[in-house]
């Protein structure tokens, strides 16, 4: 049986990150913050929850990475 895929408007993805909707648009046309694309479902403009979950794995991943590079360079 296979899962349906769960899609989620702006506002959602805002409540999501507790940031305000308007923050999404920001973050989606900022090319570094390489979120997933949006498609248009009834005129809103939604990203794939699977995605998102993946991106947001990547990000944590970043960070980790980048507060262990400051780590070991403040250490040196």
């Amino acid at each position: 049986m296979s899962k349906l895929k769960v899609w989620l408007t702006r506002k959602k993805q805002a409540k999501r990150w507790s940031v305000h909707p308007r923050t999404v648009k920001r973050w989606g046309d900022d090319p570094e913050m390489d979120l997933p694309p949006e498609i248009d479902l009834n005129g809103r403009p939604c990203r794939a929850e699977d995605q998102l979950e993946e991106w947001e794995q990547r990000r944590v991943a970043l960070r980790a990475r980048k507060r262990a590079e400051r780590d070991s360079h403040d250490a040196a």
